[in-house]
C-alpha cells in the first residue's frame, strides 16, 4: 500500500501541474521508481498497466512501542536481497 503513495507523489512531482490530467497520466505511465516493495515500472509485461514486485512472506506479530502489530518478514527465499527479520512462529491464542 505504501508504494502506491510513493508512485503518486513521484508522478505528481514529475507531472509539474497537479491540475493537468494528461500530464499526470503520462507521468504515471513513465514511472521508473524504486519503492519500499521494489522497482515499479509499467513495462507491459506480463500485461499493460502491471508492475511486478518481489514477493516475500510476512507474519503479523504483537507490536512494539505504540504499534499494536508489526509485520515481520519471515521468508525471503526467492529474494534474498530483501532482509528477513525472523523465522515463522506459532502464535499462541489465549
Amino acid at each position: 500500500m505504501h508504494a502506491l503513495f510513493e508512485v503518486a507523489a513521484d508522478s505528481l512531482k514529475r507531472a509539474g501541474n497537479p491540475g493537468d490530467r494528461d500530464a499526470i497520466i503520462n507521468a504515471v505511465k513513465a514511472t521508473k521508481l524504486d519503492t519500499l516493495v521494489g522497482h515499479i515500472e509499467w513495462t507491459g509485461k506480463p500485461f499493460p498497466n502491471v508492475a511486478k514486485t518481489p514477493l516475500v512472506g510476512g507474519q503479523w506479530r504483537k507490536g512494539s512501542g505504540d504499534a499494536r502489530f508489526d509485520l515481520v518478514i519471515v521468508s525471503n527465499k526467492d529474494h534474498p536481497d530483501i532482509p528477513s527479520a525472523g523465522e515463522l512462529q506459532t502464535i499462541p491464542y489465549a
